[in-house]
Order: structure tokens, then C-alpha cells, then sequence
């Protein structure tokens, strides 16, 4: 457990979140969109976030289908949109 004042850096791996908002091609998760993004408010509640990345998305390069990618953009900009939220307020 890191102590209140330690600034972290979030990195956000779309696999843990359910299949109606992220492809991937690994295991998914079954955490949903407004848990995780509870989860960051908790984050940004006791810790300064320095910056975030968003990875796991699955490529076209992977297999992925013209939904599959606008799925996982979607789901990016609601997250980006959400960072922006809880980091600039």
C-alpha cells in the first residue's frame, strides 16, 4: 500500500473490462466502464496522478474487426474523457 503523498501512474489495460466494452485478445475481465472509472477517482482521491496510458486493445494487425476497433475507441475516448475529468477536474 502506498502512502497518500506518492504520485503513481495509472496504466489501464483494457482486458480487464467486459466484452460489450473492450476487444482484446486476452481473457476479459468483467469489470465494467463506471467501475473502473470509480476506480480512478479513488486512485486520484488520495494520490497525485502523473499520467495514465491505455494499452490492450486488440490491433487490426491481432485479427480485429471494424468493430472491434470502434469498440475499443469508443471506449478510449470515454476514458480519456473521464482522466480529464478526475485529473483537471
Amino acid at each position: 500500500l502506498l502512502e497518500p503523498s506518492v504520485p503513481v501512474y495509472v496504466s489501464i489495460d483494457l482486458d480487464v473490462l467486459r466484452k460489450e466494452h473492450a476487444a482484446t485478445d486476452w481473457d476479459q475481465g468483467v469489470m465494467t466502464l463506471v467501475q473502473l472509472e470509480s476506480a480512478l477517482r479513488a486512485v486520484s482521491a488520495s494520490h497525485e496522478i502523473l499520467g495514465v496510458d491505455i494499452c490492450g486493445g486488440l490491433t487490426r494487425k491481432k485479427g480485429a474487426s471494424d468493430d472491434d476497433l470502434e469498440l475499443n475507441l469508443k471506449t478510449g475516448l470515454a476514458l480519456s474523457s473521464a482522466i480529464d475529468n478526475i485529473i483537471c477536474g
